[in-house]
């Protein structure tokens, strides 16, 4: 690896894990916000809710530091996949259910297809574990020939 590419690769790991520490932020940020702020305005179930959104969001984001430290240690490893799809699901999963939250509390109906999107962020979310599995064996096997 020249010297450049090292240097592109650290500059890109460096963000990755200042990323993943802001989310990490966001999450804990918020899970605060909700004890404290949310209990008065929303039901108990939507609290389940926001605190499953929460939980996923900071598991999340703790899995992309440890991707950034991954990416460190084993360059040859593709994370870009893994990486958006963990943002995909971080985006679409606690997004969504923090906006249909914000509708609900407004008593405002929430079109079946807002409701659809937290699937898809949860899809993301697995397809993300798949495919950084599929990384790390595929890794193995060249490690092994």
């Amino acid at each position: 690896m020249t010297q450049d590419s090292e240097k592109f690769y650290q500059s890109m790991n460096n963000r990755l894990l200042a990323v993943a520490a802001l989310l990490i932020a966001i999450s804990v940020a918020m899970g605060a916000f909700g004890a404290h702020a949310l209990n008065q305005v929303l039901t108990e179930k939507q609290l389940h809710s926001y605190d499953t959104a929460i939980k996923y969001q900071l598991f999340h984001a703790l899995a992309l530091f440890c991707v950034g430290i991954l990416q460190g240690q084993l360059p040859s490893l593709n994370t870009k996949p893994v990486v958006n799809a963990m943002l995909l699901g971080i985006l679409l999963f606690g997004g969504s259910i923090y906006f249909n939250l914000i509708l609900e509390s407004r008593n405002i109906s929430i079109p079946v297809s807002v409701r659809l999107i937290t699937p898809l962020g949860g899809i993301a979310y697995i397809f993300a574990w798949l495919v950084l599995a599929y990384q790390l064996l595929r890794l193995g096997k060249k490690v092994e020939n």
